[in-house]
């Protein structure tokens, strides 16, 4: 067996987990092998540790608290509520801002310089680009925002799922 192995293994060893062959395996290389034989010494300290540590207990009332909070509507977040509020403008703000500069553009005199003519892909390439920002704007205002905590809440299945979470549940 090679120590990588055997650290892979040796939570489930130490807690009786392993089928014999594997364990025997697990016991021969921890008495060849300094190392492993440590780090077996160390698990089951702390295993030992763990296991002499009182129990905290809960509080007689926790179950009802915990019921009731689950009952409750989430409190909204001040900072949250207006999250919608200020992307919603600040998107329209950088769609107008981008519209004028384009616009502007456009509309600007020919400057003074008599360079090469510009071409008309750049002016089409311009006309896509503002298409494609509108598009993507369009696109953003439907999705739902994630941070909202009042999409999920509402759902029966968000609660039965918290409260498997916090209480406990099949498959615990």
């Amino acid at each position: 067996m090679k120590c990588r192995d055997f650290d892979e293994n040796l939570m489930d060893w130490v807690a009786g987990k392993l089928p014999e062959p594997l364990a025997a395996a697990m016991s021969e290389h921890s008495r060849v092998c300094a190392s492993c034989a440590r780090l077996e010494a160390e698990e089951r300290g702390l295993r030992l540790r763990w296991q002499s540590l009182p129990d905290p207990g809960a509080p007689p009332d926790l179950w009802l608290r915990l019921s009731a909070r689950l009952e409750q509507k989430p409190a909204r977040r001040w900072r949250f509520a207006l999250r919608p509020v200020w992307m919603t403008g600040a998107t329209l703000a950088a769609a107008a801002s981008l519209t004028l500069v384009v616009w502007l553009r456009l509309q600007a005199p020919p400057t003074a310089r008599v360079d090469a003519p510009r071409p008309a892909v750049q002016q089409t390439a311009a006309s896509v680009d503002e298409g494609r920002v509108v598009q993507m704007i369009s696109d953003m205002q439907s999705l739902p925002d994630p941070d909202r905590d009042d999409v999920l809440a509402g759902s029966e299945h968000y609660r039965k799922d918290m409260r498997i979470l916090l209480a406990g549940g099949p498959g615990r």
